[in-house]
C-alpha cells in the first residue's frame, strides 16, 4: 500500500512565523528550539522525510509536531509541565541567579559562593547550569572587540596620516604589535543569552 502523501506546516505569514523564529533561537528548552525549527521548515516545503534526516527522529515526531502546531499554534510545541520536587530557589533567589550570572558571566565558581553568601543556599555546578539554561543562557566563547570604545574622530585623523605616510616613496613605514605568551587559554567563555553574539 502507497504511503500517504506528506503534509506541511500551514505557516504563511509574518504573525505566524515570527513566534516560530522566537521559539527556534531563544527558547531555554533544546527540544523546543528543534520542534520550532522542524515546523518552520516544514512551512517552507521541507517534506517529512527530509525533515527526518535534518533532526535524526522518527516520522512520527515530525508528523506529531507538524500536528501539534495545526491544533494549538507555537505555544502547543511546549512541553507540558511536569510534576517534581519544588525549585530549590524561589522566585527571588532566581532573579538573585539572573543579576550574578550577569555580573560574573564566566566565573561559576563567584557565582556559587555570592548566592550562597546572599541565600544561604548552596548548589551544585549541575544545578547551576541547569538554572543558567532555564534562564535562557548558553555556555559559549565571547567575542569582544574596541570598535565602540574607540574615538571614531581620531581614529579617521591617524587613518588620513597613516596613509599618507605610505603614499611618500621615501619613507618605509614599519608595523608593531604587542604579543605575549601564556600557559592559560586567552579564548574567554561565560554565560550568554542564547541568541545573543558578543561583538
Amino acid at each position: 500500500m502507497a504511503r500517504p502523501a506528506t503534509k506541511f506546516a500551514n505557516v504563511t505569514s509574518d504573525k505566524q512565523r515570527q513566534p516560530l523564529t522566537d521559539m527556534w533561537k531563544m527558547h531555554h528548552c533544546h527540544y523546543t528550539r528543534i520542534r520550532a525549527h522542524a515546523v518552520l521548515l516544514s512551512g517552507q516545503g521541507y517534506a517529512i522525510s527530509s525533515l527526518v534526516d535534518i533532526f535524526g527522529v522518527g516520522r512520527d515526531s515530525v508528523t506529531s509536531w507538524v500536528d501539534r502546531f495545526a491544533d494549538g499554534g507555537t505555544q502547543a510545541l511546549q512541553d507540558e509541565d511536569r510534576p517534581g520536587a519544588p525549585p530549590i530557589l524561589d522566585q527571588q533567589e532566581q532573579e538573585l541567579l539572573r543579576r550574578l550570572f550577569k555580573k560574573y558571566p564566566n566565573r561559576p565558581a563567584e557565582i556559587l559562593a555570592k548566592l550562597k553568601e546572599q541565600t544561604g543556599k548552596e548548589i551544585s555546578k549541575w544545578t547551576l547550569r541547569d538554572y543558567a539554561r532555564r534562564l535562557g543562557l548558553s555556555w559559549k566563547r565571547f567575542r569582544r572587540s574596541l570598535r565602540k570604545k574607540r574615538d571614531e574622530k581620531a581614529f579617521q585623523v591617524a587613518r588620513q596620516e597613516l596613509a599618507e605616510l605610505l603614499n611618500e616613496p621615501e619613507r618605509c613605514v614599519v608595523y608593531f604589535d604587542e604579543a605575549g605568551f601564556s600557559l592559560k587559554g586567552v579564548v574567554p567563555y561565560g554565560w550568554q543569552p542564547v541568541a545573543l553574539r558578543s561583538a
